[in-house]
């Protein structure tokens, strides 16, 4: 692992002030040793936000390699959303 949770957390809080769009309040940083990222091992961002009276999640995969965010996507698995 090249990153920590604290640092996959503020990557994705940096990638969230490019996109207005994103107004999810990023809770945590989950790392995963296979998932589909240059370098296989990522950090899965998970931010929160209330629509209509229910919690929904968004989430951001981060590259342990490269240390950028390679895509996002939502509860429903449909990727990059509303950017």
């Amino acid at each position: 692992m090249r990153l920590t949770e604290v640092e996959a957390i503020q990557i994705a809080k940096q990638y969230q002030q490019r996109y207005p769009s994103l107004k999810h309040t990023i809770v945590r940083a989950q790392f995963n040793p296979k998932f589909n990222v240059v370098g296989e091992k990522a950090w899965i961002a998970i931010g929160v936000f209330e629509l209509f009276g229910d919690i929904h999640e968004f989430f951001y995969v981060i590259s342990d390699e490269t240390g950028e965010v390679e895509y996002t996507f939502n509860e429903h698995g449909s990727i990059n959303p509303q950017q």
